[in-house]
């Protein structure tokens, strides 16, 4: 959740019935009682699910840093009004996965 351009901006996981991929939800509030369901904020990629994260406000825009489960930790960024387009930074991982070593 944050407070974006005097409107409250909350974000869930989503996920839709064609797509069994899971999404960030979003939806948007004037006053924290009435609530907007608003289009899907970010689309999984590479990272196959976006799951848990959050979010930083900066004076210019929103940052979103989420886990990929097929990635690793992802940073989106977004600075229009109502928060729909988000740009993920570079399509990559800021911090990828590491495979394991099963040997021990």
């Amino acid at each position: 959740m944050c407070s974006w351009q005097d409107r409250y901006h909350l974000f869930c996981q989503a996920y839709l019935p064609e797509d069994t991929w899971q999404h960030w939800g979003h939806a948007v509030s004037d006053d924290l009682v009435h609530w907007k369901d608003l289009p899907l904020a970010i689309y999984p990629g590479i990272e196959n699910c976006c799951f848990s994260g959050s979010t930083l406000v900066e004076e210019d825009r929103v940052i979103a840093m989420y886990h990929g489960t097929s990635a690793g930790s992802m940073i989106a960024v977004s600075d229009d009004p109502l928060l729909l387009n988000w740009e993920k930074i570079s399509g990559c991982p800021v911090i990828p996965l590491i495979e394991s070593d099963e040997k021990g």
